[in-house]
């Protein structure tokens, strides 16, 4: 028996009669109800995501800010959430690693959020007392990364000239900020005023009057300037007068000179020994030496402006350059049984420019432990060049700011 099959596609009709009655078969293809993607959608809308975002903080020279706090804040909504069509204010803050990047990861989200709340900013900010600054810019959904750049905070501050000996207002002087150079007057009453000072930076300030020596304070943090009315006191030059001679009184001659009793001499003071100088000689040599166990420090500015001493050993003016090889009694103060009873401190050039050398001599504080038998320290400052050697003598104490004096250095004369 033989069997015949024929493919039946969709939309084909089978005819069957039996019984003088006729039946009619047609097959049609089963379609998805498309509705049911409108039963998933709001399902899609339910999912929730999560996405980071790396802000990097820099200054205004784009240096990386790093330790620096920063907040992030931005709106998320959702169709649920702990509640239907809730929106939640998001806000995190993070610090900045050593290159002033500040990550914030697993920031929520919903698709929903996504597809109608596309135009949604994310705000970050960032302030302390040294750095501020802020970004609204940028859009949530379409961003990982924010370049935040914060400007210094700044502050003016006030310092005050006054007479170490009496207190009293210098209204005639001036101070120099040595990063800049630039010089401020005293008013009446001896302030000045220095305007947008960067609050978290150190200044080096020159006090200087007619009449008195100039005053160098180093490295002076600006933050300590703004709490505490600043002063720098200056010390006043003393005149010698010119001691009057006496005129001598003439004895009448005597026939016999009667014996006289010797008078006993009371014993000279005996200025201290001098040691031989230590350290490199140079083209221009500076050299301080004193006779005891306290620290002295010797400060020494070029005429380009640069400072020499125990802090920045190295400088260069022109094609000059200075160097601090001997640093005598640094640590005198904590380990004062370490400490020499012959420092010396000592300074020299190569090929130094002409100009104006200016020379501060600074005393550190004293140890209990010293045993120092006066408050005053005999030191010897020997300048030596290619003209010859000039040693100059005098004492500091603990109560005195700082000594200066000055030499002009000429290359051919």
């Amino acid at each position: 028996m033989e069997e015949n099959f024929k493919r039946i596609n969709n939309g084909d009709k089978i005819i069957s009669e039996e019984n003088n009655e006729t039946y009619v078969l047609t097959i049609k293809k089963k379609h998805f109800p498309w509705w049911i993607f409108l039963l998933l959608l709001p399902l899609v809308l339910l999912i929730k995501c999560n996405k980071d975002i790396v802000v990097n903080c820099q200054d205004n020279r784009q240096n990386a800010i790093p330790n620096q706090s920063v907040t992030l804040k931005y709106q998320s909504y959702f169709i649920w959430n702990r509640g239907f069509m809730k929106n939640d204010s998001v806000i995190r803050t993070a610090k900045t690693d050593d290159n002033g990047n500040a990550t914030f990861t697993a920031l929520p989200y919903s698709v929903y959020s996504y597809l109608f709340f596309r135009q949604e900013k994310v705000k970050v900010y960032a302030f302390n007392e040294c750095f501020s600054g802020s970004d609204t810019t940028k859009l949530f959904h379409s961003t990982d990364r924010i370049n935040l750049v914060l400007g210094t905070q700044t502050i003016n501050a006030k310092i005050k000239l006054q007479d170490i000996t009496n207190n009293q207002p210098l209204s005639q002087g001036k101070i120099t900020i040595i990063e800049n150079n630039q010089n401020l007057n005293a008013n009446a009453n001896g302030e000045i005023d220095i305007k947008n000072l960067n609050l978290c930076s150190e200044i080096s300030l020159k006090g200087s009057c007619t009449g008195y020596y100039d005053s160098l304070v180093s490295n002076i943090k600006v933050k300590d300037i703004a709490q505490n009315n600043y002063i720098l006191r200056l010390r006043p030059i003393k005149k010698e007068e010119p001691k009057k001679e006496e005129p001598k009184k003439q004895e009448p001659k005597k026939e016999e000179p009667k014996k006289e009793e010797p008078k006993k001499q009371e014993p000279k003071k005996q200025e201290p020994k001098q040691e031989e100088l230590k350290g490199q000689n140079g083209d221009l040599r500076i050299n301080l030496q004193w006779y005891c166990k306290a620290d002295l420090d010797l400060i020494v500015k070029d005429p380009c402006g640069g400072l020499t001493y125990y802090d920045r050993k190295r400088s260069t003016c022109k094609n000059s350059r200075g160097s601090l090889d001997i640093d005598a009694n640094q640590n005198a103060t904590n380990e004062p049984w370490k400490a020499s009873t012959s420092p010396q401190e000592n300074m020299f050039w190569t090929n130094p420019t002409e100009g104006k050398y200016t020379i501060a001599i600074k005393c550190c504080p004293f140890h209990r432990q010293m045993n120092l038998k006066s408050n005053k320290i005999e030191f010897t400052l020997t300048i030596q060049d290619a003209r010859g050697r000039i040693d100059k003598r005098g004492s500091i104490s603990e109560n005195d700011s700082l000594i200066f004096t000055s030499y002009d250095y000429v290359k051919n004369f």
